[in-house]
């Protein structure tokens, strides 16, 4: 090799060291790299295969025909199928350096593991001979190739593809060009590590980001569930301070109507006035029942948060309460509500548990399958199904789920609203029934009409 030569060379090697130093897209330097090797050995073909999974394809190559490429990327065999645990087989001599499965005392073997010859022609006896125990397909002989090189490339002493050099001419490869093309196998090895561990860094980013939201979304959750359960404890700590005056108030407005009455009948002289105020008190008397009894309600769910019980609970009562006390919070739209259910139907369970269930239901209907509209209809029902478990019909005539989300709906954190919601909704309620009601919650059908959910419970 003259000195024009080994200077082209190591300035080539200077720039095939920059380039794997600096990588940006991997398959764009490789392609380059052997570019560059076919100027400075000459060679008509050269290529780069890569491990994916147990195979080995061509990752980049040049010189080598499309048919050529299709017939040679897989290096595993066709008719042996791998057992589980078991080392994937390989085909060829490709499959031996990339194994690191050579005999190095052999001359077409140097001492790093790589393989060439300058007359593959010839060589084909000797390979015959020696490498028994190889599918040896001898395709690149059967094309015409005589110089054949292949070169190990490592990433920490093991063997993650090669560089293969091909040349119908004889006599391409010399000791110190063998050398110069196993170095730079090292370097792309090295550069390549680099690579992958750089890849892995950015998803391991993007997860510990992704993490990181999740845990925000789990602390906002628990905040909202901290806030409820103490508005759960105020509401049970209130409830005989407020129920106590209100039902004393009851009581006085009930002698009051009755006094009234009696006044308007003895004829009067204020029998308009008196007819007026009669019919004030009774609205008065109304409204305080209508505290009453969403106190009451309030009473009732506070009361089941902390029931660690099963109790006997009748449901078109529980569903009235579950109602009275999500409903004075959607503001803003006309949600109206159905119960379709016997007023005997009773169940023993957990009716914490069912009241959380329920609530998180109307507010996700409410936040969702009502988003862009101002009214809609709820309807809760209840039967008994044939194999024995009691099922609560949630509908809604809103947009529906889109039926590309709709296998989601259940996953954690998954919400097509993340600026305003956490996506543990409907994941909480599938958890809840699955986990403490030994249930299932079930999406028994989407349209742009209205969503039914079926919650399965076993009596």
């Amino acid at each position: 090799m003259n000195n024009e030569q080994l200077l082209k060379r190591e300035q080539l090697a200077k720039q095939i060291c920059a380039q794997l130093n600096n990588f940006v897209d991997l398959k764009n330097i490789l392609s380059t790299i052997i570019s560059q090797l076919k100027e400075i050995t000459g060679c008509q073909a050269v290529s780069i295969r890569l491990q994916e999974n147990d195979d080995y394809p061509y990752f980049v190559s040049d010189g080598f025909s499309s048919s050529f490429i299709e017939k040679e990327n897989s290096l595993r065999p066709t008719n042996v199928i791998k057992l589980k645990n078991q080392k994937a087989q390989l085909d060829c001599l490709c499959g031996n350096v990339i194994r690191g499965e050579v005999d190095k005392s052999q001359t077409y073997y140097t001492k790093k593991g790589s393989y060439y010859t300058n007359g593959s022609t010839d060589a084909i006896n000797l390979l015959q001979k020696n490498e028994k125990n190889n599918n040896f397909r001898n395709f690149c002989n059967a094309c015409g190739y005589e110089s054949i090189g292949l070169f190990p490339i490592k990433a920490r002493e093991e063997n993650i593809g090669l560089i293969q050099l091909n040349d119908k001419r004889k006599n391409m490869f010399t000791n110190d060009l063998v050398e110069f093309i196993e170095m730079v196998g090292e370097q792309i090895g090295v550069a390549i590590e680099n690579a992958l561990l750089y890849e892995k860094l950015k998803e391991r980013n993007v997860e510990l980001q992704r993490t990181v939201d999740e845990l925000n979304n789990a602390h906002d959750h628990l905040l909202e569930a901290k806030k409820m359960s103490t508005l759960a404890d105020l509401v049970t700590g209130l409830n005989h301070e407020i129920s106590q005056p209100v039902t004393y108030a009851i009581g006085l407005l009930e002698n009051v109507i009755k006094s009234t009455k009696d006044l308007s009948n003895a004829g009067n002289s204020l029998h308009v006035e008196i007819n007026r105020l009669v019919s004030n008190e009774k609205e008065i008397y109304n409204n305080l029942n209508v505290v009453k009894n969403l106190i009451k309600s309030f009473r009732g769910i506070a009361f089941d948060q902390f029931q660690e019980t099963r109790h006997l609970i009748n449901l078109r009562n529980f569903f009235n309460d579950a109602i009275r006390v999500i409903k004075p919070s959607l503001k803003n739209k006309d949600i109206g509500f159905e119960i379709e259910c016997n007023e005997f139907a009773e169940i023993m369970s957990f009716g914490g548990v069912l009241s959380q269930v329920l609530i998180i239901f109307i507010r996700n209907a409410y936040n969702h399958a009502f988003k862009v509209k101002n009214s809609g209809i709820i309807k809760l029902g209840c039967s008994l199904s044939d194999d024995d478990f009691l099922e609560i019909r949630f509908s809604d005539n809103g947009c529906g789920i889109d039926e590309n989300i709709k296998h989601k709906i259940f996953e954690p954190f998954f919400t097509t609203d993340k600026k305003n919601h956490s996506g543990l909704g409907l994941y909480t309620a599938s958890n809840l029934v699955e986990n403490k009601l030994k249930g299932k919650i079930l999406l028994e059908k989407t349209s742009p009409t209205g969503t039914t959910f079926v919650i399965r419970i076993p009596l």
